[in-house]
C-alpha cells in the first residue's frame, strides 16, 4: 500500500520543477508500486535488466560498482526526497552495470521507466520533467568528477561534512571511505585532523 503522504510528499517535490495538472498526475500515479528493501538488500545488481526507477521515501542507499577482482566502489548515497535508479543503463535499455543497495531499512516508490517514458506523448510535462532530471543527473556526475579532479581527500570530506552532515553518523565510514576512493584508514587520519585544533 503506497502511503498518501509519500505521495503527496514526491508530487510537492516534483511541482517545483514543473506544473502536472490534477488528470496527468493521476496517470503517472497508476504506474507506481511500493517497494521495501531490509538493510543489506539490493534494488538492483550488476547484469540484471534495468528496467525501473524508484523514490526513496525513508532510508538511505548506496550505488556502487564491482571491480574484476570484486572490490565495491560507491558511486553515489541516496536518501529520503531523492530518485534513484541505473539512469543510465535504463537510458541505453542495457543490463545494470551498478548495484543499489539499502545501507538502512527502506521504502520506496517505483515504477516502470518504459511507463513513464509513454507518457512523453500525452502531455509537455513529462517531456520537461525527463529533462529536469536528465541535467541534473548531469550536474551531479560532473559536479562529482570534478571534485576527484580538482580536491583533495580532505576537501572532499569537508564537502560531504557540509552538504551531507546525517551520512556520516548513518553511513559505516568504510562505505564513506570508499565514496571518497580513499582508504577507511586514510578517512580515520582525515578525520582526525579534522577534529584536532590549530596551533
Amino acid at each position: 500500500m503506497i502511503s498518501d503522504s509519500v505521495v503527496s510528499d514526491w508530487k510537492s517535490r516534483i511541482l517545483l520543477w514543473v506544473d502536472i495538472p490534477d488528470e496527468q498526475w493521476r496517470r503517472f500515479q497508476g504506474l507506481l508500486f511500493p517497494r521495501t528493501l531490509k538493510t543489506g538488500e539490493h534494488l538492483i545488481r550488476a547484469g540484471q535488466r534495468a528496467t525501473d526507477f524508484g523514490y526513496v521515501a525513508s532510508g538511505i542507499l548506496r550505488e556502487y560498482y564491482l571491480s574484476p577482482e570484486g572490490a565495491e566502489n560507491n558511486k553515489a548515497f541516496c536518501t529520503a526526497g531523492q530518485m534513484t535508479g541505473s539512469y543510465f543503463d535504463l537510458l541505453s535499455e542495457q543490463d545494470s552495470t551498478v548495484n543499489i543497495q539499502a545501507l538502512q531499512d527502506s521504502d520506496l516508490l517505483c515504477g516502470s521507466f518504459e511507463s513513464f517514458q509513454k507518457l512523453y506523448d500525452s502531455h509537455p510535462c513529462w517531456e520537461r520533467l525527463g529533462r529536469l532530471i536528465a541535467e541534473q543527473m548531469f550536474v551531479r556526475k560532473a559536479r562529482r568528477e570534478y571534485e576527484f579532479l580538482t580536491m583533495t581527500a580532505s576537501l572532499r570530506y569537508a564537502r560531504l561534512c557540509e552538504e551531507q552532515p546525517s551520512l556520516l553518523s548513518n553511513v559505516p565510514q568504510y562505505h564513506i571511505a570508499s565514496y571518497l576512493g580513499i582508504t577507511p584508514v586514510a578517512l580515520s587520519r582525515i578525520r582526525k585532523q579534522k577534529k584536532s585544533p590549530p596551533h
